[in-house]
């Protein structure tokens, strides 16, 4: 039996996992829960006027700079009710109105009508005004959605934050298996461009925001990933000093999965793919190079050159845009590039920007 074996034979009783964590007898320094209520950006002036005559168009380039500066405009309670309206108040539209207006009623609403929604049930576990409303929508997303390894990272974030480290463990160990991470971006950015659409923005002014929302939401699940691995990673140095190298393999394994899982999420977005690459990396780095991987024959050692490489095209893609930036696509182009990021990722739609001005050249 090699050494992950080992590892995932640790792993198998959640009573020795809760045990496991508690052998940490200390108390770490708990990185503060994310904030889940959303920061509503200052409202800029209306970019159009109700008279489509005096409608002046703007470039890409210069609506990014106006919502970067002044923040995406806000839409009043009228706008979002109309935009509901014409959408018959259906469970991706309500969680639009909820992101856009920050009233939990509409959850609330969608919550209620749509309980075996699994994106409704992520949305509350994501981003519920309370902890009680997170930990409901972490369990129902969870059995909605078994197969996906969100819920139970959820379910470690919020009992990290509460120093409930069997609880952790539980949603932790799930994690050793298969899965793929859930996205639901898409239809948020249908959303979101609909009701800028229906309250009268332009076509590039809605899904540039749209755009803006999209990164949002990424960053929202992403940030407690990030904690579910700053915890894991202090846990692990904390049982290193000890000298207690059995309750350190455990969360070496974690850290690996849940970097793997972050760089392999269903349309992965760049900041995923870095992030994710960063965490597996620190992971690694901390091991002796000819540790085994699997049964692949895979090292420590080969490992860490596959993430260099990966680095590497990543970089490459950038540096071949750092003259292209979106701000300089046409409108035409962004509609090409917004269609790209809703059904291949970040990264597939800036591959085709790259490619598409590789001919220019």
């Amino acid at each position: 039996m090699n050494k992950w074996a080992k590892i995932s034979a640790v792993l198998i009783g959640l009573g020795g996992l809760a045990l496991w964590f508690n052998r940490a007898k200390f108390s770490p320094t708990v990185v503060s829960p994310v904030s889940h209520e959303t920061i509503v950006p200052r409202s800029a002036q209306a970019i159009i006027t109700n008279n489509p005559t005096t409608v002046i168009a703007k470039s890409p380039q210069q609506i990014i700079a106006e919502f970067s500066k002044s923040g995406v405009p806000k839409l009043s309670s009228d706008q979002i009710e109309l935009f509901l309206k014409g959408k018959n108040r259906g469970a991706d539209s309500l969680l639009a109105a909820y992101r856009l207006s920050q009233d939990p009623a509409y959850l609330k609403e969608a919550v209620k009508n749509f309980a075996d929604n699994p994106a409704v049930q992520l949305e509350a576990a994501l981003r519920a005004p309370t902890v009680e409303e997170r930990r409901q929508g972490i369990e129902a997303f969870k059995k909605l959605s078994p197969d996906n390894p969100l819920g139970n990272y959820l379910q470690a974030d919020l009992a990290f934050t509460q120093g409930d480290y069997a609880n952790a463990a539980e949603g932790l160990s799930a994690n050793l298996s298969n899965g793929t991470l859930p996205d639901f971006s898409a239809t948020l950015f249908q959303n979101t461009e609909s009701a800028y659409l229906s309250s009268g923005f332009t076509p590039t002014e809605s899904k540039i925001a749209a755009l803006f929302a999209f990164n949002e939401d990424r960053m929202r699940s992403l940030n407690s990933l990030q904690n579910v691995s700053d915890n894991l990673s202090e846990l692990r140095n904390h049982f290193i000093q000890q000298g207690d190298i059995d309750a350190a393999e455990p969360t070496v394994q974690m850290e690996i999965t849940l970097g793997q899982h972050i760089q392999n999420q269903v349309n992965p977005a760049l900041l995923n793919a870095l992030v994710g690459q960063a965490i597996e990396r620190r992971t690694l780095e901390s091991l002796d190079p000819s540790t085994p991987l699997g049964t692949n024959n895979e090292t420590v050692q080969s490992r860490l050159a596959e993430l260099a490489i990966m680095g590497q095209e990543i970089n490459g893609l950038l540096s071949s845009l750092q003259a292209y930036p979106i701000e300089s696509m046409s409108s035409e182009e962004l509609n090409q590039y917004t269609q790209h990021v809703q059904q291949e990722g970040e990264i597939g739609a800036l591959k085709w920007w790259a490619e598409t001005v590789s001919h220019r050249k």
